[in-house]
């Protein structure tokens, strides 16, 4: 598993509190960042808040 975004947060929790993650446009995320920004929240304690499309224009879910 790529740990990139997960390991990012981490770092800068790091460096002094995070008091929460914002997400834009969560419809371009990967199922692989969606379970690290699950991570976050339960490892680390930081809220995460994702906002964007659930469906595109033909009613599919996008991946992540």
């Amino acid at each position: 598993m790529n740990a990139a975004l997960f390991a990012r947060i981490e770092a800068r929790q790091a460096a002094g509190a995070v008091a929460c993650v914002f997400i834009d446009e969560a419809q371009f995320l990967t199922r692989d960042q969606v379970w690290q920004l699950a991570r976050a929240v339960d490892d680390l304690g930081v809220p995460v808040m994702c906002y964007g499309l659930r469906v595109d224009f033909r009613g599919e879910l996008f991946p992540g």
